[in-house]
């Protein structure tokens, strides 16, 4: 956050994922704790403009910027997941000496890990490694009968072709194709894009699959033993 000033309000030009430009002012809060806080008129109206209910997320940063030095950006990561009859698919790819593998995370509203996969997919580039996860991991969902999906990845490409925002490359074309056939077997489904420090469950599980042969499945749980130190603290259903 940049300084604040005790008497007056300083104004912030925040851009969402967009691009679209927000300005938001900060001013100190009163009495012992003088924190920095958004004067809630701003605020409010970013708030109600993005439909932002209680639960979500929103994520803000500074980010360097070459004309304007430093700005700001704002995320709103709805989570609607957490209504019981969702499910929440964080899928990945991992490439190490052209090889590809793939991995997803199936939890339930309550975070429980309901599925898990990690898959060899040979020689293919990060890109294809990371629409193969998601098409995989979206086919387990619909075939173990879930109907209401939250799809989650760190691959803003990936997202964007499936949202439609943009074209698609010719070596996904076929797979986006499947997502979207998938799709249809889906009574409502959300494809969010989320940073990859959030996505380090499904990145473990895809970089695992480079010490396994051909692939793994595990069904109501993970093997905490074979995952890296950031995974410890989770709990086998």
């Amino acid at each position: 956050m940049p300084p604040i000033d005790p008497d007056h309000d300083i104004p912030i030009r925040v851009l969402d994922d967009w691009g679209r430009p927000y300005v938001f002012h900060l001013s100190c809060r009163q009495g012992k704790y003088k924190n920095p806080v958004f004067q809630s008129r701003h605020w409010s109206a970013f708030l109600k403009e993005r439909g932002a209910k209680a639960g979500d997320f929103i994520y803000f940063w500074p980010q360097e910027n070459a004309f304007y030095q430093t700005q700001y950006r704002i995320k709103l990561l709805r989570r609607i997941w957490l209504l019981l009859d969702w499910v929440k698919v964080n899928f990945d790819g991992s490439v190490r000496s052209n090889l590809a593998t793939t991995g997803f995370v199936i939890c339930d509203w309550n975070g429980n890990v309901r599925l898990a996969d990690t898959k060899n997919s040979g020689q293919v580039s990060f890109t294809v490694a990371e629409c193969l996860a998601l098409r995989d991991g979206l086919a387990h969902a619909i075939h173990k009968g879930w109907q209401k999906i939250l799809m989650e990845g760190d691959s803003k490409l990936i997202i964007d072709c499936v949202n439609n925002l943009v074209s698609v490359p010719w070596s996904i074309s076929l797979l986006v194709q499947d997502i979207r056939l998938l799709n249809s077997y889906c009574e409502e489904i959300s494809f969010q894009h989320i940073f990859r420090e959030a996505n380090f469950t499904a990145d473990d599980v895809a970089t695992l699959g480079h010490s396994l042969t051909p692939s793994r499945l595990w069904n109501r749980g993970l093997p905490l033993s074979q995952l890296n130190n950031s995974f410890r603290t989770l709990h086998e259903s």
